[in-house]
């Protein structure tokens, strides 16, 4: 018995077997009492009887008790669930936003989130093109030295190469900050328009 109530403080699934055992054990103690005296055959077969009805009786209280548990359990965590909605609800209504409000509130806060991890991304694209940049830039100047110590065409070819792709670099680059100009611009109006929903919270409460 003590088994199944501790696994009923728990909230485990009720074995049959514990159920069984546990029934057994208190009709075999109650059959104990009943023989604990010199008794006739016939007393001792009407015993045997009332031990199994007892028995009997037993198991079917405890399955009820173990059905009225388990109802109880789920009743009270469904109740739990239904308050936390009302109370979530209820949150929403003392700030006087509703749900549609809120749920753009989350999306824009979410939108605000991507973008600083835009921003972070594209800070680090432009510090990988600026060291590009400089790496090109070395390789210029070596090459002009190159070319004007040995005249050789080939060299100044080199040169006409690299100053090529660092015209593109460059173009590059603009092209990277204008974006991240952009982006600053849209985050400001971002920012503003979050302010003033907080305003409105601060209003309504």
């Amino acid at each position: 018995m003590d088994d199944i109530l501790s696994v009923l403080r728990d909230g485990q699934p009720i074995d049959s077997v514990v159920v069984e055992d546990a029934c057994r054990e208190r009709t075999e103690t109650e059959s104990e009492k009943l023989k604990a005296g010199v008794t006739s055959p016939m007393q001792q077969q009407d015993g045997h009887q009332n031990s199994e009805q007892l028995y009997q009786k037993e198991v079917a209280k405890l399955i009820t008790d173990i059905r009225q548990a388990h109802c109880h359990k789920n009743n009270i965590l469904d109740g739990l669930e239904t308050e936390k909605s009302i109370k979530d609800q209820s949150e929403l209504e003392d700030i006087g936003m509703s749900e549609n409000d809120f749920e753009d509130l989350k999306r824009r806060v979410r939108m605000q989130e991507a973008s600083r991890r835009y921003r972070k991304r594209k800070k680090a694209t432009t510090r990988s093109q600026r060291e590009e940049m400089e790496r090109l830039k070395r390789q210029l100047r070596q090459l002009q030295y190159y070319a004007e110590q040995s005249g050789d065409p080939e060299h100044w070819q080199k040169v006409a190469n690299t100053e090529k792709k660092m015209q593109a670099e460059q173009k590059h680059i603009a092209k990277i900050r204008n974006l991240v100009r952009a982006i600053r611009e849209a985050q400001r109006d971002e920012k503003k328009l979050i302010r003033s929903i907080g305003s409105l919270i601060q209003v309504y409460k």
